[in-house]
C-alpha cells in the first residue's frame, strides 16, 4: 500500500523509518490545530505507540493538547 492511501483518513503518521507524513488537507487547519499535529506526530518519534509515555511527553510540550486533539 502507497504512502498517501495510507493517510486518506489520517492527519499524519511517523513511519518506522521516522518519516513524518502529514495528509495535504493539514495546511487547511489553523496553526494552531496544525502545531497539534505536527508535535503529536514527532512524539511518535520516540514511542510508536500511543502508550502513557506518549501522552506524558505530548503534554510536556503542548499542556492544552486534549483541547487541541478535540477541535
Amino acid at each position: 500500500m502507497n504512502k498517501s492511501k495510507k493517510l486518506q483518513k489520517r492527519c499524519g503518521s511517523c513511519t518506522p523509518n521516522n518519516e513524518l507524513l502529514f495528509n495535504w488537507r493539514c495546511i487547511m487547519a489553523s496553526s494552531h490545530i496544525l502545531d497539534y499535529i505536527i508535535v503529536h506526530e514527532m512524539c511518535h518519534l520516540y514511542y510508536m505507540n500511543q502508550s502513557q509515555e506518549f501522552w506524558d511527553l505530548l503534554s510536556t510540550e503542548l499542556s492544552d493538547y486534549e483541547q487541541r486533539k478535540t477541535e
